[in-house]
């Protein structure tokens, strides 16, 4: 009867202040690095209605709902918000395919067409079956180990084109049991970014960086949470993200919507 009663009681408040339960709320301290000024911001990862928040406090959100495929980038700044929709991404994948086709055809013999297309669709389709196949990006787990508040982490280094781009120190996802849902969303937002990115030339992965970029980016290498993120440019230490503490608590799904007084931008009619 009690059980009854607090669930009853549940879904009023629910309907009242149009909150669901988050599967988490994990708070992390933001600080950049300029010279010998360090300045502190928030940054917050929400998750609620099957959707996950990762907040960059006043610069800018970026948004993955599972529900309808899509990975939103809201800056604040200058009140844009960029989507790029599932759908989309495959439909930019094949146009690109064609385009790559078409130029490669095109400077290959006549007679020669036939075999040059079939080798060509085959190279592709190895890429297609392979997820994590033509990333700039190499891993690499280090020895080194740390105790940051409690969680005992393990150092990962990552580099992009050859040059280090992000340090993790990463605990494994036991310590976070009641938080599998952040695990499963994580894995997801990663590997939609990551297959949209992989599958286009050096140009449009400058553009499309804004969306792949993000504190999840590696979570399947890295296997874990990371308590502590660095990000360099030319090895100089840019920012780092430190993890102070994680909660279930009601978000207002709100949150999770691109505000009125932005442009609103689909990433598939600005690239093509």
């Amino acid at each position: 009867m009690k059980l009854l009663f607090h669930t009853a009681f549940i879904l009023f408040i629910n309907s009242i202040y149009n909150v669901v339960y988050a599967d988490t709320t994990f708070r992390s301290t933001l600080k950049f690095y300029n010279g010998d000024d360090v300045s502190n911001w928030s940054h917050n990862i929400y998750l609620a209605d099957n959707k996950l928040m990762i907040s960059y406090g006043i610069f800018y959100d970026n948004i993955y709902n599972a529900n309808e495929g899509s990975v939103t980038k809201l800056t604040k700044k200058n009140k844009v918000s960029l989507t790029l929709y599932r759908d989309h991404a495959e439909r930019m994948q094949k146009n690109w395919v064609a385009k790559v086709k078409a130029q490669i055809l095109a400077k290959v013999p006549e007679d020669k067409r036939e075999q040059t297309e079939t080798e060509t669709l085959s190279k592709f389709s190895m890429i297609a079956r392979s997820p994590r196949s033509g990333s700039t990006i190499e891993i690499r787990k280090t020895e080194r180990t740390e105790t940051i508040d409690g969680y005992k982490c393990t150092y990962f280094t990552a580099f992009k084109e050859g040059k280090k781009d992000k340090e993790y120190c990463v605990a494994t996802w036991e310590y976070f049991p009641e938080y599998e849902k952040l695990s499963e969303l994580a894995k997801e937002y990663s590997e939609f970014t990551h297959n949209v990115f992989k599958d286009y030339g050096p140009a449009k992965r400058d553009q499309i960086d804004i969306l792949n970029d993000h504190i999840f980016r590696d979570i399947e290498e890295i296997g874990g949470y990371p308590i502590l993120t660095r990000q360099f440019k030319d090895d100089k230490l840019e920012f780092e993200i430190i993890l102070e503490n994680t909660s279930t608590r009601p978000i207002d799904i709100e949150i999770f919507k691109t505000p009125s007084d932005f442009k609103v931008l689909d990433v598939y009619n600005v690239f093509n």
